[in-house]
């Protein structure tokens, strides 16, 4: 598999120029068709087309594309902030999910976060490094810094009183002046 991964990077990917995916699918298979999928394997000594034509009877259908998707997610962790880092961008979910691990799916136009079966958010993928896609209603039900809870002071101040300490003959006699 590597080196067929490299035979494409040396072979088309080099002299290929694309407008958009779509261009760059039909150039591909043009050029599988014409080319890579013609000419005689370096391993299998055999051409690629022919191996196939022989080989297809006994392959098996793909599997059905819900089976698959759970496969083609990426793990990641929400941030204290409420978003989650994956490829250029950073995309919301909502706020109670911070610090917990979801995954993320992908297709050429959207990103979704999943955890388990449940969906929690669909963004636009981001077109710029760094771009943070907020979803609406992100931080519904987040209290406010003045909603925050007082709890009891762990501590009390106490005033220093600083008293004179004289020997108790100092007030018998001042008692003694006044009778």
């Amino acid at each position: 598999m590597e080196s067929g991964i490299k035979y494409v990077k040396h072979n088309f990917g080099p002299a290929v120029e694309f407008h958009d995916g779509v261009d760059l699918n039909r150039q591909a298979h043009s050029w599988m068709e014409r080319v890579a999928n013609v000419r005689v394997h370096g391993t299998t000594d055999e051409r690629p087309l022919d191996r196939f034509a022989r080989e297809a009877p006994s392959l098996l259908p793909l599997p059905r594309a819900e089976r698959v998707e759970p496969f083609l997610r990426e793990e990641r962790r929400v941030g204290r902030d409420g978003f989650v880092a994956w490829e250029r961008g950073w995309y919301g979910v909502p706020w109670t999910w911070a610090g917990q691990r979801v995954h993320v799916a992908a297709t050429e136009s959207t990103v979704e976060i999943w955890a388990g079966s449940e969906r929690l958010a669909v963004h636009p993928r981001a077109t710029r490094p760094r771009q943070r896609l907020v979803l609406p209603g992100q931080w519904a039900g987040l209290p406010g810094a003045d909603a925050r809870r007082t709890g009891a002071p762990l501590g009390r101040q106490c005033a220093v009183v600083d008293v004179e300490a004289r020997p108790l003959t100092v007030y018998d006699e001042l008692v003694g002046v006044w009778r």
